[in-house]
């Protein structure tokens, strides 16, 4: 069994740090299947699940609306031929406020043979991480 392209997994999160605000279009129009999940942290503010890539870019367009964001201390982990489990901090500089903040995430993420994200489960707590993982 063929494990998941992590250089691909890893390509998003590049993405994500050199693209800035244009993220969420590269995102939607590169990186994601047409029917794409995006499962917010359950303790995120209105969390969410977002379906289809206008409403996941337009997620994106709001965190980023609210400041700067840079993946920063990524950990890969292939889990099977479709999943990888992504560890990082996330930095944030809030355009209002200038507040530099960060904080721990985990992104359960699934792809198709395609190279496309079709589901992210984002988790702020380590353990439901990897018991999703383990599913």
């Amino acid at each position: 069994m063929a494990l998941v392209d992590l250089d691909f997994v890893r390509s998003i999160y590049e993405v994500h740090n050199s693209a800035g605000d244009d993220f969420p279009e590269l995102l939607a129009r590169d990186l994601t299947h047409a029917d794409v999940e995006f499962v917010e942290f359950a303790s995120a503010p209105g969390a969410a699940t977002h379906r289809g890539r206008d409403a996941v870019a337009a997620l994106f367009r709001g965190r980023f609306e609210a400041g700067a964001m840079r993946v920063e201390d990524l950990e890969l982990t292939a889990l099977d031929e479709r999943r990888a489990l992504a560890a990082f901090r996330i930095c944030m500089l809030g355009k209002g406020s200038g507040a530099d903040t960060s904080m721990r995430l985990w992104n359960l993420v699934t792809v198709d043979g395609s190279r496309r994200v079709v589901r992210i489960e984002e988790f702020s707590e380590e353990a439901a991480a990897l018991a999703a993982a383990r599913r």
